[in-house]
C-alpha cells in the first residue's frame, strides 16, 4: 500500500509505452516492406506470370487501378448521385462534461458506427483485379461524403439536470465516408490466382506484411508512415523516460525508508549499549543472596523484568540471549524492561 499510487502510474505508463512501441515497430516494418515492394504490369500476361509462381501467388506487390463495383454499388443517402463500394457511417455525440476540478470541457463519444461493403475490383485497362477483405486493410482511405451536425435543443430543465449530473449534450454529428466507384486506389498486398484460375485477387499477405488500400502514391504513403513512425518513436521515448523516473522515485523512497530504519536501529543499539553500561557501572559490589542472583548465570543480580508475566529473574547480560520464553514460567516474552530493586 505504500507504493499504490506509484504502482498504478507505472502500470498505466507501461501499457501506454507498450502500445506506442508496438505502433512504432509496425510503422517501421511497414516502411521497410514498402521499400522492398515492386510494381507489377497489369496486362494479359500477368495471369500466366502468377500461375507460374510457387503457390500461384506473388508475395508482396503494388497494384494501381480504378475502383469498379462487382455488384450493385452502394448509393449514398445524403448525396444521391454518389456511388461507392465501401461505406462507413459514424454517429458521434458531442458533450460538455465537468471535470474533477470543476472545469467544463467538450468531448466526443461514438454511439454508432457501421460499415457496408460490396465486392469490388481495381481496374487497369481491361484487366480487373478483385480486392479481397478490404475492411481488414491497415490503411483504407475513405472520402467524406457528408458531415452533418445537429445541435441539441435544450430547455431550462436540461441545463439544470446537466449542472447536477456534470454531463450536458451539445448535439449529434453524422458522418458518411465512402470509397467511391471510379476512384484511383493503390493496393499493396499479396496477388493470388482466384478459384476460377483465370482471374486475379489482391488479398492480405499471409506473411503478416501490412495490407494497404490507399489513394496516396507510394512515395507519399512512405513519407506519411515515416512521419507517424517518428511521432510514435518520440512518444515511446517520453513514456520510457517517465517509467524510469517513476521507478527511480520508488527506489529512492525505498532507499530512504531503509536508511531511516538503519538509523533507528543504530540508535536503538546505542541506547541499549549505553543502558547496559550504566547498569553494569551501577551494579553493586559484594555478595548477593540466592534470591537476588540471576536465574541463568547465577553471577549477576536480577536486573530485567519480563512482560507480560512480570518475573524479575535475569540480568542484563543474559537478557540478550533469552528472547522467547521466560526461564521461570515459560510464558512468551513480549517486552523487557529494566527492573530497579530497592
Amino acid at each position: 500500500m505504500d507504493y499504490l499510487f506509484e504502482a498504478i502510474c507505472l502500470g498505466v505508463d507501461a501499457v501506454a509505452f507498450t502500445a506506442a512501441y508496438r505502433m512504432f515497430s509496425f510503422k517501421k516494418s511497414a516502411i521497410k516492406s514498402i521499400e522492398n515492394v515492386h510494381y507489377v504490369d497489369v496486362d494479359r500476361s500477368l495471369v500466366d506470370k502468377v500461375s507460374s509462381q510457387p503457390g500461384k501467388k506473388l508475395d508482396y506487390v503494388v497494384v494501381r487501378g480504378r475502383v469498379k463495383a462487382l455488384s450493385s454499388p452502394i448509393r449514398s443517402p445524403n448525396a444521391w448521385s454518389t456511388l461507392g463500394v465501401v461505406q462507413k457511417i459514424t454517429t458521434k455525440e458531442h458533450l460538455v462534461t465537468r471535470h474533477n476540478f470543476g472545469f467544463w470541457g467538450e468531448r466526443e463519444r461514438i454511439i454508432h458506427e457501421v460499415y457496408n461493403s460490396i465486392p469490388f475490383a481495381l481496374q487497369s485497362g481491361n484487366i480487373d483485379i478483385e480486392v479481397a477483405d478490404a475492411l481488414s486493410a491497415h490503411y483504407l482511405d475513405l472520402e467524406t461524403i457528408s458531415d452533418i451536425y445537429e445541435p441539441s435543443s435544450l430547455g431550462l430543465w436540461d441545463y439544470l439536470w446537466g449542472f447536477f449530473t456534470g454531463v450536458r449534450p451539445q448535439g449529434l454529428q453524422k458522418t458518411e465516408e465512402m470509397v467511391r466507384e471510379g476512384a484511383l486506389l493503390t493496393g499493396i498486398g499479396e496477388l493470388a490466382l482466384s478459384e476460377d484460375k483465370i482471374s486475379l485477387r489482391l488479398q492480405p499477405s499471409q506473411d503478416g506484411l501490412p495490407y494497404f488500400l490507399t489513394s496516396l502514391p507510394l512515395n507519399t504513403l512512405s513519407k506519411k508512415l515515416e512521419s507517424e513512425k517518428q511521432t510514435f518513436k518520440y512518444l515511446s521515448i517520453i513514456l520510457g523516460v517517465v517509467g524510469v523516473g517513476i521507478l527511480c522515485m520508488m527506489a529512492h523512497r525505498r532507499w530512504k525508508k531503509e536508511m531511516e530504519k538503519r538509523i533507528e536501529e543504530e540508535k536503538r543499539l546505542r541506547l541499549e549499549k549505553s543502558r547496559k553500561e550504566r547498569r553494569q557501572r551501577a551494579r553493586p559490589s559484594g555478595d548477593f543472596s540466592e534470591n537476588e542472583l540471576c536465574s541463568v548465570c547465577r553471577e549477576n543480580p536480577k536486573e530485567v523484568v519480563l512482560l507480560p508475566c512480570g518475573h524479575v529473574c535475569i540480568c542484563e547480560d543474559c537478557s540478550e540471549d533469552i528472547t522467547d520464553k521466560c526461564p521461570v514460567c515459560r510464558a512468551d516474552i513480549e517486552s523487557r524492561n529494566p527492573a530497579y530493586i530497592a
